[in-house]
């Protein structure tokens, strides 16, 4: 399955299935070897064939096979669905000529990662989570995640995943240290890269924003444990005032 921007090849088998080196029809004998002048692959609107046609091939007999292999590389701006190409056979006459349709699928889906938590990180730093799902109809491999944010640390500073099967998801996770003074929020890019076959695709996904808590004045700290400490002293002492009052 290939994606926008990918090359790949395209191999097909010709097979001569005739079972004998002549047939009789209507008191004639006709010879079943194929003379194979040309074989040709015609790209489409999204796909270019970039190997040329196979020339003078020679003669293909009963039984005999023989594989051709085309190259193609897909549009950029590809649409999702369903390429045909035509493959033309010509041979030593018109009536040996023939086409077929080929279908080459395209599809856009790739990796998706979604925050398996809130993106909320304390003052001094904490954890992020993510799940990482390959939506894609193929099997990815080399896959890797890189977050990147302004005046945070992250470790690992990139997670290898490897290999991921369609559907297959991965729950990753890195410990976050916040290197800055400020208490803004942190936008947060998420490079993503993989291998689809020989294909290198490096993308950036899911533009997000980490929310630092700001950190809490020392001076407030103190006020909170002094009325802390107030108010047990006030329960303390309505608990030895009911329990006189009981005694009475």
């Amino acid at each position: 399955m290939l994606i926008p921007s990918d090359t790949g090849t395209v191999t097909l088998t010709l097979i001569n299935t005739a079972s004998q080196y002549s047939v009789t029809i209507n008191d004639k004998d006709y010879d079943t070897n194929a003379q194979i002048n040309k074989v040709e692959l015609i790209g489409s609107d999204e796909i270019i064939v970039t190997t040329d046609a196979y020339q003078n091939m020679g003669v293909l007999g009963p039984g005999d096979a023989i594989n051709l292999s085309f190259n193609v590389m897909v549009g950029d701006d590809a649409d999702c669905g369903t390429e045909h190409l035509q493959l033309t056979l010509t041979g030593s006459s018109h009536t040996y000529n023939a086409k077929w349709s080929i279908p080459i699928k395209i599809e856009t889906a790739g990796i998706k990662i979604i925050p398996s938590k809130p993106l909320k990180l304390a003052c001094d730093g904490g954890k992020i989570e993510f799940d990482v799902a390959n939506t894609h109809s193929s099997t990815f491999t080399s896959v890797s995640i890189k977050p990147l944010a302004d005046d945070i640390t992250f470790t690992p500073t990139e997670y290898f995943i490897g290999t991921m099967e369609p559907d297959e998801l991965f729950t990753i996770e890195f410990d976050c240290e916040v290197t800055g003074n400020s208490s803004d929020d942190a936008n947060l890019n998420l490079h993503a890269e993989y291998r689809n076959g020989n294909n290198q695709h490096e993308v950036i996904l899911n533009n997000r924003v980490i929310k630092i808590e700001p950190a809490v004045p020392e001076g407030n700290t103190s006020e909170v444990m002094i009325g802390a400490a107030l108010l047990l002293l006030v329960v303390v002492g309505v608990g030895i005032y009911y329990r006189k009052r009981r005694k009475n």
